[in-house]
């Protein structure tokens, strides 16, 4: 268990040596209270609003899934992703993700199907954001010895995969469902789930939900970052969203610390932003996204509990 960490944890760690090693030092105390300035902080105010309103598309994209199989109230749904959400977040390798197999098991649902359709989620999520990489590589007005090949190769490769999950889900669950062992842990309820797109509908709702969160995110970005290092590109907002989003895969660091901001770094570097604006920009974004997560989650538990959503209805 403990081996098929090591890798991402060092690969965190290359990261961070060279976020450091690009900015050589970090800004002083006063370069990082100039950017603070009023139409920077109304702009982060912005960025803070869009995410919180992202967050509870992404509890609509949640409840649509689960109510297809499960009867649970809005209420409910709306009230406890914010809290799972977070606490996944927080979590090294995003482990408390799996928290929502435990919730719906109290409304009588699949966990096996509920991880189904987290992953269903997931790459769906992957493949926009590998689009939004791939065009704000293309709008970059400098790529240097960056190519588009590996990622547009990885994006066909992700479609293909998703396409064969969808079109294949039915009989690949029937073949998991003869194992005994997979059958237990819910296995095929799992496959079934991660297929959902073929459901007419529900696919069309879950994809148009997810492309609309991932817009009003790149928006949330292009905000902040033209306040606070001039940038005008849409092409660097899409490439900012997606880098942070990304390597989010590899780190294993709750809320993505460090990873965050190399991420960030790399992608306005290829915008003309220097290295050392877009850290401060990378920092203050990740303490607005933090700050927003955490107080939205705790609201929405806090509302859970006065209203006794929490317990089965």
């Amino acid at each position: 268990m403990t081996r098929r960490y090591i890798l991402p944890t060092l690969l965190w760690l290359v990261l961070v040596y060279a976020l450091v090693s690009l900015v050589e030092r970090f800004p002083p105390t006063d370069r990082w209270w100039a950017f603070l300035t009023p139409d920077r902080v109304a702009a982060l105010s912005w960025f803070a609003a869009l995410f919180a309103l992202a967050t509870m598309m992404r509890a609509l994209r949640f409840g649509v899934l689960v109510r297809s199989s499960v009867a649970v109230g809005w209420p409910a749904v709306l009230t406890t992703f914010p809290w799972l959400f977070m606490i996944g977040a927080l979590t090294p390798f995003r482990l408390g993700e799996g928290l929502r197999a435990v919730w719906i098991r109290k409304y009588g649902g699949s966990s096996g199907e509920a991880i189904g359709f987290m992953v269903g989620e997931r790459a769906i999520d992957f493949l926009i954001l590998l689009l939004f990489g791939l065009l704000g590589l293309a709008l970059a007005p400098t790529t240097g010895d960056l190519s588009a090949t590996a990622p547009a190769a990885v994006l066909v490769v992700a479609i293909a995969g998703l396409v064969a999950a969808t079109l294949m889900g039915p009989r690949l669950a029937e073949l998991a469902g003869r194992v005994p062992l997979l059958a237990r842990f819910g296995v095929p309820q799992l496959i079934l789930a991660v297929g959902f797109l073929r459901h007419g509908g529900l696919g069309v709702i879950a994809m148009g939900l997810s492309i609309a969160i991932w817009l009003v995110m790149a928006l949330a970005f292009l905000i902040p970052l033209n306040a606070m290092v001039g940038l005008t590109s849409v092409g660097g907002a899409l490439l900012g969203v997606a880098a942070v989003n990304l390597i989010r895969i590899l780190s294993p660091a709750p809320g993505n610390i460090g990873s965050y901001q190399a991420a960030m770094v790399a992608a306005l570097f290829l915008y003309g932003v220097s290295a050392e604006d877009g850290l401060i920009a990378g920092v203050l974004l990740q303490v607005a996204m933090l700050t927003t997560m955490v107080a939205q989650g705790f609201l929405a538990r806090l509302i859970s509990l006065l209203a006794g959503l929490d317990a089965v209805k």
